[in-house]
């Protein structure tokens, strides 16, 4: 977020029946939402910023005035005015409250995503409550909403959030397009991705740090005598820039822990491809284990394995990435959604405090590995 206040971006319209010092006023809590605390901000004077707006002194001293009436600014001995330590929290008010952005409405939402999306909202509300926080779903107006209605649905909303927490992409195309970057492009409210990435330097991301877990499902392996592995990806949507989504970076992740620990890699087929699945599964140079882009896959795949009368894990073992699997037998990294999700309200918190750094803009949360017994031998 800014460092102070950007003058050059304020913008006032003269033939708006709203007066110039209540919009001047606007504009610099739209402003100030923007600094942390920690910063100590001071405003133009009188003099600067009325010819820089080219507005009266008068103008600008009702609008300081009002100010510090409210007192969110303080006057300084040297008579400079500093933006208040507290003004933040007066401006969002007392009762905090977080929006979490849905890429589609609640209901589809979940419907859709249930196995990942439940642990992820459990972690948000919970952390939430726990520091007094409420939570408020944030669903986009319309199907393709126009620039103006995203505008008017932000300005509706972000006034009075404390920050705003990333679920995922829209569709990719134009409504994907049109939504994150009017969203994200803002910078006077904290925002965080969670397991994805965002080009906004501003935006924060949480996600799991999946390479202990992998180093431990290597060493299993190494240990069970597995030297070969296959990797079954899941199919990925086309990029977006404003949310990558970390999912897409598993396979290479994998595919780099299991060779530097001296596992090969001998297939990699797309889950989409029954086909490829099956040459790999019928070969007789088949890898001695498969790993799964993510659990659904692998319980895709253990029916076509016992169907060709191979036995897991004696004769192929497999794993997979958790999404809250049914079989609790299978081996799985558990990427600690609900812990990635409370991280990603602590992180909120902490950008509304101190403001967004390279230190910390992007958490990771290592995962773990349980395993089981279609891992070991």
């Amino acid at each position: 977020m800014n460092n102070g206040i950007d003058y050059s971006k304020i913008q006032l319209d003269r033939k708006s029946p709203e007066p110039l010092h209540i919009q001047l006023k606007n504009a610099l809590l739209k402003a100030m939402r923007s600094i942390p605390s920690s910063r100590k901000t001071i405003l133009m004077s009188e003099r600067e910023i009325a010819l820089k707006l080219k507005v009266s002194r008068q103008t600008v001293h009702r609008t300081y005035q009002e100010l510090l009436d409210q007192r969110l600014v303080r006057r300084r001995p040297d008579k400079s005015l500093v933006i208040a330590d507290d003004s933040r929290n007066k401006i969002t008010g007392s009762y905090r409250v977080i929006g979490i952005l849905l890429p589609m409405n609640f209901s589809a939402f979940v419907d859709l995503n249930e196995r990942s999306a439940i642990p992820y909202l459990k972690g948000i509300i919970g952390r939430a409550s726990q520091q007094n926080i409420s939570c408020m779903m944030l669903q986009v107006p319309g199907e393709e909403p126009t620039t103006e209605e995203i505008d008017a649905f932000l300005e509706e909303h972000i006034h009075r959030l404390y920050g705003i927490i990333h679920l995922g992409t829209f569709s990719a195309g134009k409504r994907s397009n049109a939504i994150l970057p009017r969203i994200m492009a803002r910078k006077e409210i904290p925002q965080v991705c969670i397991s994805g990435i965002s080009e906004y330097p501003h935006v924060g991301s949480v996600f799991a740090d999946i390479a202990p877990a992998m180093l431990e499902a290597c060493r299993i392996m190494l240990d069970s005598g597995i030297s070969t592995l296959g990797i079954v990806r899941a199919s990925l949507a086309p990029e977006n820039p404003e949310f990558t989504y970390v999912s897409r970076f598993r396979v290479d992740t994998m595919r780099e822990v299991a060779l530097k620990n001296g596992i090969k890699i001998t297939a990699d087929v797309l889950a989409d491809d029954a086909e490829a699945v099956k040459n790999m599964l019928s070969s007789p140079k088949r890898p001695d284990a498969v790993f799964c882009h993510n659990s659904s896959i692998a319980e895709q795949i253990i029916p076509v394995i016992k169907q060709m009368n191979l036995r897991i894990p004696e004769d192929i073992a497999i794993f997979g990435y958790d999404l809250k699997t049914i079989n609790t037998d299978l081996a799985r990294i558990d990427p600690h959604s609900e812990k990635i999700a409370a991280a990603a309200v602590d992180l909120i918190c902490r950008h509304f405090d101190e403001g967004v750094t390279p230190e910390n803009r992007i958490i990771k949360i290592p995962a773990g590995f349980i395993n089981g017994s279609t891992l070991k031998k």
